[in-house]
């Protein structure tokens, strides 16, 4: 069950900077989509 660890290779080395980056990329995102806007309500006034 245990595969012993891939050998680095430049390739690999290369899709595993892409995707700490797509992480690191995607963490911002969540980050920006979770925070609340400072000047817009959070619930807009549907039965004001």
């Amino acid at each position: 069950m245990h595969e012993a660890p891939a050998t680095l290779t430049p390739d690999r080395f290369e899709l595993d900077a892409l995707r700490a980056r797509l992480r690191a990329y995607i963490a911002q995102l969540d980050a920006e989509v979770t925070e609340p806007v400072q000047d817009e309500p959070l619930i807009g006034g549907l039965f004001d």
